[in-house]
């Protein structure tokens, strides 16, 4: 059987917020984290050990247009996802 993926972007590109569903049976501790694609970190979640459809707002600092990368972090499982703004 295939493993389920870590991760997957509900939407793509992304305006208020960002929403994706995250495998996280082990119950980690999940961080996410974006950055622009110069590698400069924009803003970061401490998610605790959530599981499911998860949203992350802006909160009315929506970064600027482009393409980001969102590292989503969980124990040793570490995913990068190219999202546009």
């Amino acid at each position: 059987t295939k493993p389920q993926k870590f991760v997957d972007l509900v939407q793509n590109p992304v305006r208020d917020n960002i929403a994706f569903i995250i495998n996280n049976k082990d119950r980690e501790n999940v961080v996410a984290q974006l950055f622009k694609s110069s590698g400069q970190l924009v803003k970061r979640w401490e998610l605790g050990k959530i599981e499911g459809y998860v949203v992350l707002p802006f909160n009315g600092s929506q970064p600027a247009s482009g393409i980001y990368i969102l590292r989503l972090s969980a124990g040793n499982r570490t995913e990068n996802l190219k999202i546009a703004v």
